[in-house]
């Protein structure tokens, strides 16, 4: 299935929001400080593991180089901002008064762009959509997890639902890949 590294990610987003917002109390600024160091060397072990496969630089760096110039013209940061702030508007509506929702176009923003943009996202996806090969995109799926367990800590109810557009995005880029686009 084309799509499957896409769908795992998702879920593990979802999943690592969820018990940031359930473990909220028990996850300190120091513990999440840590954490994000050391997922942040994971990260840089799966480019070097990338490049000692003997994946090509040149379509890392391309591949970046046109995802950055899509996402800058499409504004896609505008996009997601847009969508955070409708949905926020409605859950504003239908829960007036009550704060305990917090701001949640601020965390679905913040980690949909954490997450969505890097290499890991765009060399998984086409890994997954032309070679079959989920797993960059499993790995990331470990470390986003974590990484949105962190964030919905501080940055509340928005930041599981990042998982959709995680799911959106990679499942696009796989099925294009899978197409030849």
């Amino acid at each position: 299935m084309v799509i499957l590294g896409a769908l795992v990610n998702g879920i593990a987003t979802v999943i690592g929001g969820v018990l940031g917002l359930v473990f909220k109390r028990r996850v300190s600024q120091k513990l999440g400080d840590f954490l994000m160091q050391g997922l942040g060397l994971c990260v840089m072990l799966v480019g070097v593991q990338g490049m000692v496969k003997g994946q090509s630089i040149t379509i890392t760096v391309l591949s970046i180089v046109v995802g950055g110039i899509l996402g800058y013209w499409v504004d896609i940061d505008a996009a997601i901002h847009r969508f955070g702030d409708w949905i926020q508007r409605k859950l504003d509506a239908a829960f007036k008064g009550s704060t305990a929702l917090g701001n949640f176009s601020d965390g679905f923003v913040a980690a949909t762009l954490f997450i969505c943009i890097g290499a890991m996202a765009i060399l998984g996806s086409l890994q997954s959509g032309l070679q079959l090969d989920h797993s960059t995109l499993y790995a990331k799926a470990l470390i986003d997890m974590v990484v949105v367990m962190v964030m919905a800590t501080t940055l509340g109810v928005g930041v599981p639902f990042s998982g959709v557009c995680v799911f959106v995005y990679e499942a696009a880029l796989s099925l294009a890949a899978s197409a030849g686009l």
